[in-house]
């Protein structure tokens, strides 16, 4: 699993590779969440990586950060970050 720590007042872009999973494939939309609720911003997908700014993180909270990418030939992939405030 992808686990990160990321301190109050930080803003970091995360993202995922999915070039090997593609295999040809391109991605045509990117879809971001996170549980509890974080400031997701400035999504990019460009190629076959995903990436977005994530800020709004509270030291001793652990947040989940979903992923969900749909490619044009129609596959839904989900893949989850975990960061944890310090």
């Amino acid at each position: 699993m992808n686990e990160f720590e990321q301190r109050n007042g930080e803003r970091i872009d995360y993202g995922f590779d999915y070039a090997a999973w593609l295999a040809g494939d391109t991605i045509t939309a990117s879809a971001w969440a996170a549980v509890p609720a974080l400031a997701l911003s400035g999504p990019t997908n460009s190629g076959a990586v995903a990436a977005v700014f994530v800020a709004g993180v509270v030291g001793g909270e652990v947040y989940a950060v979903t992923n969900t990418v749909t490619t044009a030939g129609g596959r839904v992939k989900k893949t989850r970050l975990v960061i944890r405030g310090v």
